[in-house]
């Protein structure tokens, strides 16, 4: 009897453990933070640019009335894009207080590394909401069309944060979202 029991707890340890590791492996939870800036990364910059976007397998199209919406489907995190701006948002699932502080710390991170000519513009301040960063294309005349902030209203659970790049109307990104709701 006891060697029947170990036999089958050896049988529990050899077959479970390995099973759980590699299962576990695909079910575990995206990291929302570093999802939101690839998401910015691959569909708000090109579009900013007068690039064509074209969201893949990764985003899930939600039909509604006030434009081109995705989700990416790991993260739950909301790939808008519209005519002068694009934004990542976690309005489907807000985040935890961890996942904002670390994506507010990587985005500023981020804008500063890979976005040459945008400075941070110390005098934009906006005592009613809980977060807020923008950063503004370095022109002479700091021309504030192009401009990608990060904002989040309050510091409750139930208010949304989003990454917007602003940008002035182009006929390229007109095209290209014309396009897209035409293959919808």
């Amino acid at each position: 009897m006891k060697r029947s029991k170990g036999a089958i707890w050896s049988s529990i340890v050899l077959v479970g453990l390995p099973l759980g590791y590699f299962v576990g492996g695909h079910f575990q939870e995206a990291d929302r933070p570093e999802s939101a800036l690839h998401l910015f990364e691959k569909y708000c910059v090109p579009l900013a640019d007068g690039g064509v976007v074209d969201p893949d397998g990764e985003l899930s199209k939600i039909e509604r009335s006030d434009g081109l919406v995705w989700v990416h489907l790991e993260s739950l995190m909301l790939l808008r894009l519209e005519i002068q701006q694009c934004e990542v948002s976690d309005a489907l699932q807000i985040m935890t207080d961890r996942e904002r502080k670390t994506w507010e710390r990587e985005t500023k991170v981020w804008v500063e590394n890979n976005l040459i000519g945008f400075e941070s513009d110390d005098e934009f301040i906006l005592n009613s909401v809980d977060a807020h960063h923008l950063w503004v294309r370095n022109f002479e005349d700091r021309d504030q069309r192009r401009s990608v902030s990060y904002f989040r209203f309050a510091a409750d659970s139930e208010s949304e944060t989003s990454l917007i790049f602003s940008y002035p109307k182009n006929d390229d990104v007109s095209e290209n979202l014309h396009e897209l709701r035409k293959g919808s």
